[in-house]
């Protein structure tokens, strides 16, 4: 079998409907002789069908008018009390189920909130600050963090923001507050050698270490564990906030996920701990008021599904390597450091040589896409990565440069190649 391969994608993808269809009251397979010009659109159709099959079964349940005087298990995950008016009596079994999403042990884990997506679980967590205090923290994040989490920033008008170019430069921190360092998974520096940067120099400076993880690949990570446990040994809190729908659904786009878990160190001081508690009720608070709690039937059982996690990792692993190989197929084309690939390998980024406007940037996506030729592996215009298509989308930088990203699904090696050669009439667009 080829490495990359047709015949490797063809397995994992019947894998995958496998794995589905025991959660499903229907029975779904591909055909065998899929891997043709069809074959993205038939297993796109065949999954949404399997997605319906799921969420109707899951619908059995009436969460209006449930009653109980015991505590009822309605899933792996989720429990019901005393049914009093709609959902207020419904809660999850937040710390059994982080447990199993990130690997860590249940006594480290202090609170966990589900959302209804990424952005809403960073933005309470803003929120949350600027209710404690405005002045009591410092938050250093990287420049090149998510471009939507420093607008965000901006806009609930934090104060004592300290935005710097790398994860590795001295920090002029105040050593009177209470300092905040802000890591992003989706930044080009890869958070595990910041954590170990700053194990080495003095890790303790900091009262809460915030990892967004979303593209970190939590359901094997065993470095991930390994780091924050001897980050919270040194007496330091975490919080973990994560997009559950890039990596962690097989692209199947069950529902739109997010999740905080607030992570405290067995050894702390009773005043830190009492302003990590009030962080975590704010946080509360904001998430009603914005009305971000998901629903119910938007965390699916096949989340803890050891056979479903293995598989994606398989895929993510084919993701990652279709990156690397896009990224060395384009770096004869692209020269002076446009060509953009970083360490997480979930996509890669072009930037125009030229300044341009937002809307001429979507005429180039736009008139490239209609020149594509390839009906059989769909180009589609999409705001985020890991989809079960090629994605492109395009976003200003904190440099006020025009970006084009590329994601790429776990296709086979071939269409990157075929692919990449096409690109060609993309970049000349953006020279």
């Amino acid at each position: 079998m080829k490495v990359g391969g047709k015949e490797e994608y063809k397995k994992r993808k019947i894998e995958e409907v496998k794995i589905l269809n025991k959660y499903s009251e229907s029975s779904f397979s591909l055909k065998e002789n899929f891997i043709n010009k069809d074959l993205i659109f038939t297993k796109l159709k065949q999954k949404e069908e399997i997605i319906c099959a799921l969420r109707k079964k899951f619908f059995n349940f009436t969460e209006t008018g449930f009653y109980s005087k015991k505590k009822v298990k309605i899933s792996p995950f989720l429990y019901a009390r005393k049914y009093s008016y709609q959902r207020c009596d419904l809660f999850f079994e937040n710390e059994y189920l982080s447990s199993k999403l990130y690997n860590i042990d249940l006594q480290n884990i202090y609170y966990t909130y589900f959302t209804n997506c990424g952005m809403s679980a960073i933005s309470n967590f803003f929120f949350a600050l600027n209710a404690v205090s405005t002045k009591v923290f410092n938050i250093f994040i990287n420049k090149d963090s998510y471009f939507e989490v420093l607008l965000f920033m901006d806009f609930v008008n934090l104060k004592n923001i300290v935005t710097y170019n790398s994860t590795y430069e001295e920090l002029d921190s105040n050593v009177d507050n209470y300092n905040i360092l802000y890591l992003d998974s989706v930044s080009l520096e890869n958070p595990y050698k910041s954590l170990i940067y700053h194990l080495k120099k003095d890790i303790s400076e900091f009262f809460i270490v915030v990892i967004d993880t979303t593209c970190i690949n939590i359901g094997t990570s065993r470095i991930f564990k390994k780091i924050v446990k001897e980050v919270t040994d040194k007496g330091v809190f975490c919080i973990f906030l994560r997009s559950h729908t890039k990596l962690d659904f097989l692209a199947t786009e069950y529902s739109r996920l997010g999740s905080v878990v607030f992570i405290k160190p067995s050894k702390t001081t009773k005043n830190k701990l009492a302003v990590f508690e009030r962080i975590v009720y704010h946080y509360s608070i904001a998430r009603s008021y914005t009305g971000s709690a998901p629903h119910i039937y938007d965390i699916p059982p096949f989340l803890v599904d050891n056979e479903f996690k293995n598989l994606n990792s398989k895929r993510i692993k084919a993701i990652r390597n279709n990156h690397k190989l896009l990224a060395k197929l384009l770096q004869n084309h692209i020269r002076n450091g446009n060509l953009v690939k970083p360490y997480h390998n979930l996509f890669v980024l072009i930037k125009s040589k030229k300044q341009l406007s937002v809307n001429d940037i979507k005429k180039i996506l736009s008139k490239f896409a209609k020149e594509y030729k390839n009906d059989s592996y769909p180009l589609l215009y999409a705001t985020s990565f890991g989809f079960d298509f090629i994605a492109m989308d395009d976003y200003v930088d904190s440099n006020k440069k025009n970006v084009i990203r590329i994601s790429l699904p776990d296709y086979p090696a071939e269409v990157i190649v075929n692919f990449s050669k096409q690109l060609d009439i993309l970049i000349k667009m953006l020279s």
